[in-house]
């Protein structure tokens, strides 16, 4: 049975842990340069295609992953993503040995393999997090998300030492190895934690109707989602670009950010409606990107922009998961989250490619940036609709 008090507090450390651990592939843009180079490959498109794959894989199979927390808990979906993940590292050991006409394939396979890791990982601690805490659902999720933004402050200065040791071919499957070992473990831990103890009985949880809310949310979820993955897919180059920097300091700063964005927006859930949090994160990741994209003379503040933006991001799944307890059903948290996932992986399809495309076209990733902070504008006005249109009326 699932303890109270400390022993549900450990429960959330290793959570936490478990994010972080896995939190090297929010850093995998840092791969993208030296497997351009390794390639001789003159464009980025290919390279970005890898992770439209991964986020397809991830998107078709996010409603089923979620329907398998509800019944089995996080315990089974933390084994699937260590093997796939295990998997997936193999593959791009593979790739060094061959031209890029046949290690693309390899690639493009691991990135499979990777999809179903993401998904096992994210729609296992998130909605445990939230359903372990019900009482405080924002601030659950944001302890949880720590170990995704710690990653960014963990994990670049150790790839980036990696990298001048070995080939990044090496660096992936240590990297690989190092996360899913200990993984493992803790998913032997959660064994005897399943989803129904966290909800508060052992009653099967039926489905219902998705609420029509919950549907409008997807839309500016989309576009928010289609913007961030814009600026995390490139964000190595884009540092490298536009700050004229290293870019492995500023990721791990980044890191920094993010992880005050999460615990800001975690106690801001605590005083602010959900649905009023969803327009005003959109805005200010609005007018935080827009002026790096179209001047020059943002230079001298466009880092500390950055920063803003990065703690802004780290903001948006906290937001978007708190609003599954808050508005809707907490018995259906991996159902609804899966469904949620899939706007989010939906947009990690068609964001790296656009990104991909529109740095291209322009040369520059100012060009990726000025879409970006569109995307992120219409997220603003529809969040601000819907909110508009709640007060006049109550959906179901």
């Amino acid at each position: 049975m699932l303890s109270r008090g400390r022993g549900k507090h450990v429960y959330a450390i290793l959570s936490l842990m478990t994010l972080l651990l896995n939190g090297w592939r929010n850093t995998v843009s840092m791969f993208f340069n030296p497997l351009l180079n390794f390639y001789s490959l003159s464009t980025t498109t290919p390279i970005a295609l890898s992770m439209t794959i991964s986020s397809a894989t991830s998107l078709t199979i996010s409603p089923t992953v979620g329907k398998v927390y509800d019944r089995k808990g996080a315990s089974t979906l933390l084994y699937i993503a260590s093997t796939t993940q295990l998997v997936s590292g193999i593959l791009i050991l593979f790739m060094r040995v061959f031209e890029w006409r046949i290690a693309q394939i390899f690639l493009y396979a691991s990135s499979v393999f990777g999809g179903v890791a993401m998904a096992g990982f994210m729609l296992s601690i998130n909605p445990f997090m939230a359903t372990l805490y019900p009482s405080k659902p924002g601030l659950a999720l944001a302890f949880a998300q720590l170990g995704n933004y710690l990653s960014f402050i963990l994990w670049p200065p150790i790839i980036a030492t990696l990298f001048r040791c070995m080939d990044l071919f090496n660096t992936f499957l240590l990297l690989t190895l190092v996360s899913t070992m200990p993984t493992i473990l803790i998913a032997t831990i959660f064994r005897g934690v399943k989803a129904s103890e966290t909800i508060g009985d052992g009653k099967r949880v039926g489905v219902s109707e998705t609420p029509r809310l919950f549907k409008l949310l997807l839309i500016p979820i989309f576009f928010i989602a289609s913007s961030s993955m814009m600026i995390i897919s490139f964000l190595a180059p884009i540092i490298s670009e536009v700050l004229l920097v290293e870019a492995s300091s500023v990721m791990m700063l980044g890191g920094v950010a993010q992880v005050m964005g999460a615990v800001i927006w975690g106690l801001m859930l605590e005083r602010v409606d959900v649905l009023k949090a969803l327009p005003i994160t959109y805005l200010i990741e609005t007018v935080t990107v827009l002026p790096i994209a179209i001047s020059e003379r943002a230079q001298n503040i466009a880092m500390t922009l950055l920063y803003c933006r990065l703690s802004a991001y780290a903001g948006e799944p906290i937001i978007h998961m708190t609003t599954i307890p808050r508005l809707f059903s907490r018995r259906e948290m991996g159902r609804l989250l899966g469904l949620q996932s899939t706007a989010v992986m939906l947009a990690s399809i068609t964001a790296p490619v656009v990104g991909g495309l529109a740095k291209d076209f322009a040369g520059t990733y100012r060009a990726t940036l000025i879409i970006s902070a569109l995307f992120s504008l219409l997220a603003t006005l529809i969040a601000t609709a819907i909110l508009l249109k709640r007060g006049e009326q109550h959906y179901q």
